[in-house]
């Protein structure tokens, strides 16, 4: 690996540690530095500057889809409690009452 793209690479593996530390779920914080550390060290190896290429620019957009969920996760009201939905939560809900049959409706279920 040349001089220039040893330095890049480092830096992008800083900059993406840096940005997952940002994280206010202890959970998403530490399960994105694992994952970046996981994923430099199984690609230390590569020598292939064109595969190396590669793999810089997938980490380089893996940041910034970090960047963009560290600043969503930011936004006042974000809750991290739940991914779901109320609409979710109603279908959910009238999927597992038995012999609904699909015919819940705006919470109430029909007879």
């Amino acid at each position: 690996m040349a001089a220039s793209s040893r330095a890049q690479v480092l830096d992008l593996y800083r900059v993406m540690l840096r940005e997952s530390g940002k994280f206010t779920s202890y959970n998403y914080r530490t399960y994105a530095i694992r994952r970046i550390r996981e994923a430099f060290r199984e690609n230390k190896n590569v020598k292939d500057s064109a595969q190396i290429q590669i793999l810089v620019n997938k980490a380089k957009r893996n940041l910034e889809i970090i960047q963009r969920q560290v600043y969503n996760d930011r936004l006042p009201g974000h809750s991290t409690k739940s991914v779901m939905t109320m609409s979710d939560i109603f279908v959910t809900a009238c999927l597992n009452k038995k012999g609904s049959r699909g015919k819940c409706s705006k919470g109430k279920r029909e007879t």
